[in-house]
């Protein structure tokens, strides 16, 4: 899968003290995911809580009550993908994150309902924030103020539209 291929950026938070332990890009080798370095062990007296998100070129912010986010700019192409797992206790196995779609896609079909009716789509648009931060404690986003068009379907030429509906593209959007 994506994450396979790609890795993607984990963090570990001690909930007693809200420090990091660690955050950084996970990668997939030979059926292992692994952080890169050292060996990470859990604290005795508390449990962690772990954060996931893909891009891995994203960063998690760790605030000082550690509370997890993610600061994203739209792009209508990309998927954004996070998880979390909270108030883990001491275990010697790994981790399971399940990732989850932190975006929502647009699809977009076109037909017309008369047949002798001849047109042709050139361009399709979605004005939308043009970025936001996610804040994995309560799953919610805080969107920026400014918009942003993008454009996600252009043909030079047209594509002409018919009584059967046609997929003409789709998008990712807050």
């Amino acid at each position: 899968g994506i994450l396979q291929s790609n890795g993607f950026k984990a963090a570990a938070v001690i909930d007693a003290d809200n420090s990091t332990i660690f955050n950084k890009a996970v990668t997939y080798n030979n059926g292992v995911y692994s952080v890169s370095g050292e060996h990470y062990y859990f604290p005795n007296e508390s449990t962690v809580s772990f954060y996931g998100v893909y891009p891995a070129d994203e960063v998690i912010a760790i605030a000082d009550d550690g509370k997890a986010s993610v600061a994203y700019v739209h792009n209508s192409d990309d998927d954004l993908i996070g998880a979390k797992k909270s108030g883990v206790a001491s275990q010697s196995d790994a981790v399971a994150l399940e990732f989850t779609h932190l975006l929502s896609q647009i699809s977009i079909n076109v037909k017309t309902d008369d047949a002798n009716v001849i047109c042709k789509l050139y361009s399709i648009t979605i004005s939308d924030a043009d970025g936001g931060t996610y804040s994995f404690s309560d799953d919610s986003w805080t969107l920026s103020e400014t918009k942003a068009d993008y454009a996600f379907f252009v043909k030079t030429d047209g594509q002409a539209v018919t009584t059967t509906a046609a997929a003409v593209g789709s998008a990712m959007s807050f």
